[in-house]
């Protein structure tokens, strides 16, 4: 039951509806478009050739998961145009345990995919898809859930560090991802 609430509370991350913002729609933001047509952002670093921006748009961004936890967004371009949405938060400790549990079982082939697929569907319903995610087990016990949404043109990654406690979902714009892979 914790692991279905952890995943609830990043679902939340991912999606629940529109949330304006000074004309940047921090649900579904402008990927492609140049980012100095978009209010409000503004760029803090710049590594590999992407631009980093924080938004400090004349309206706040309000997404959902603000009401239970306190997520770090930023924006990413890369030759202009805005590439990538990055959230960063906090997994409370009372589901951490239960969800390393769960899922070093599934990866060490004690838990069977029908255990951990209503997870993925609850995630699912959030970024309205039914494609299947990749699941991975990276170093150090770090989990990487990954959805292709070639459709609307998008890659959703969700990372789970859960010996650190810490959940990151990247949304990338697939054209702009995808040339990036080639080099």
């Amino acid at each position: 039951m914790k692991i279905l609430s952890i995943m609830a509370l990043l679902g939340l991350l991912l999606a629940s509806g529109p949330a304006q913002a000074g004309g940047l729609d921090c649900v579904n933001p402008p990927f492609g478009k140049n980012v100095k047509e978009i209010e409000g952002l503004v760029k803090y670093r710049e590594a590999d050739g992407v631009e980093y921006y924080n938004y400090t748009g004349p309206n706040p961004c309000h997404l959902p998961v603000l009401e239970f936890s306190n997520p770090a967004i930023a924006y990413a371009a890369v030759n202009g145009k805005l590439y990538a949405q990055i959230e960063s938060t906090r997994i409370p400790k009372k589901y951490v345990k239960d969800a390393k549990q769960k899922l070093d079982n599934y990866f060490a082939g004690r838990a069977k995919e029908e255990e951990l697929a209503p997870l993925w569907r609850r995630v699912q319903q959030r970024i309205n898809t039914s494609v299947s995610p990749q699941i991975k087990m990276r170093k150090n016990k770090v989990y990487e859930i990954i959805w292709m949404l070639e459709n609307r043109n998008l890659r959703v990654k969700l990372k789970l560090n859960l010996e650190a406690g810490n959940a990151k979902f990247n949304y990338y714009y697939l054209p702009i991802w995808k040339e990036l892979q080639k080099k």
